[in-house]
């Protein structure tokens, strides 16, 4: 047994629970195909990390475990003296007996617990090393959001099953509150009535995919419901990629006030040619200061992003949802993000889908309404 429990460097890990597992994959196959699949980086020990890569492509090649031929296989391919020989092969087997799905869940769980800490350590030098090195303030993010995600990601993969009847229970107690008119169906209510009556307005953990030929109005449709919601006290965010800030606010102050956009951009010009006057009047420039007057009072913001990839968009968001939760987030348009390196050899439509799937899945984490 020396053998197994090697020394080893001072990281997290958690030895007796890989053998708990190898030994429950050794006599049932089928808890590979159990939940989330195990992975290399699951287990620590190298002889367990051996192990594992050889069962799982057996399962793989749909083969039966079977001791001998594995032990014969292990040697064959010179790999049985660095796990311990025989021995430990056979204690391994007999360690956990198959059949207990629960705690094959249970163990499953502390490897991924570990294996996070483990990915917390790199992670923490990653971004030491970035900090002291790295001059580019975009190099820098990717650095550091990146892997955060993955921490994440592999973190809320841990949480409880949901359970049904407590869900069940959730669902009557909304259905009572709405008979009682103790809430309202609607989300955040917009100015396009066919929106609040198909949808029931901006409803939080939605996605609303926005798309159509150039220069349909996707950009404009954005700003209108972004805009709509914050006049209506929900915190919003609008990620540019696109058009700069200052040319999206003056489209917001256009929609407000009800003034032509074509006199915010050129009022002498405009005045001349529509209104016959040399410069704006005052009545629209009465509606413009009240229009203005209305945005500044709103939880609204517009971050301009031209260049960014999808982990720097994720990073704002996160950043301007600590500071004030936020309620409704625009991003426009997914075209323009920049493809993440891993990505570069994917083709476009692959980027844009890992893009938006991250977004998303960034959308039901925070309970907002994404506008894409």
């Amino acid at each position: 047994m020396s053998q197994i429990t090697e020394s080893l460097p001072e990281l997290p890990n958690a030895v007796m629970a890989e053998k708990c597992v190898l030994s429950m994959l050794m006599n049932d196959h089928a808890l590979f195909d159990e939940g989330t699949p195990l992975t290399l980086d699951h287990f620590y020990h190298p002889g367990h990390r051996r192990i594992f890569e050889l069962l799982r492509e057996e399962h793989q090649n749909g083969q039966t475990f079977e001791l001998v031929c594995f032990v014969q296989k292990l040697s064959d391919q010179q790999k049985l003296s660095a796990i311990g020989g025989p021995a430990v092969m056979s204690e391994l087997y007999t360690y956990e007996p198959a059949g207990n799905l629960p705690k094959f869940n249970r163990m499953r769980d502390v490897l991924r617990m570990h294996m996070a800490r483990r990915m917390s350590l790199t992670i923490a030098e990653d971004i030491r090393q970035a900090a002291l090195t790295e001059c580019d303030p975009g190099a820098l993010l990717a650095t550091t959001s990146e892997p955060i995600t993955r921490l994440h990601d592999l973190l809320a993969d841990t949480k409880p099953e949901q359970d049904t009847k407590a869900l069940l229970d959730e669902c009557a107690d909304q259905f009572r509150a709405l008979c009682m008119g103790e809430t309202d169906p609607m989300g955040v209510k917009t100015s396009l009535e066919e929106i609040n009556r198909r949808f029931l307005g901006l409803e939080a953990k939605r996605t609303i995919v926005i798309s159509g030929y150039p220069s349909g109005g996707k950009s404009a449709m954005i700003g209108q419901l972004a805009m709509d919601a914050a006049l209506g006290g929900h915190h919003t965010l609008v990620c540019s990629l696109e058009m700069p800030a200052k040319t999206m606010m003056s489209r917001n102050i256009s929609y407000v006030s009800g003034v032509p956009g074509g006199l915010i951009a050129d009022p002498l010009g405009y005045s001349r040619e529509h209104l016959s006057l040399a410069s704006p009047p005052k009545h629209l420039l009465q509606r413009m200061h009240d229009g203005m007057k209305r945005i500044a009072a709103s939880p609204y913001a517009i971050e301009d992003l031209t260049g960014a990839d999808v982990h720097q968009i994720i990073a704002c968001i996160r950043r301007t949802h600590r500071r004030k939760p936020l309620r409704v987030v625009g991003v426009d348009f997914i075209q323009r993000v920049r493809a993440l390196p891993e990505m570069r050899r994917e083709s476009q439509e692959q980027q844009y889908a890992h893009a938006s799937h991250l977004l998303a899945d960034l959308c039901k984490e925070l309970g907002i309404t994404l506008l894409l």
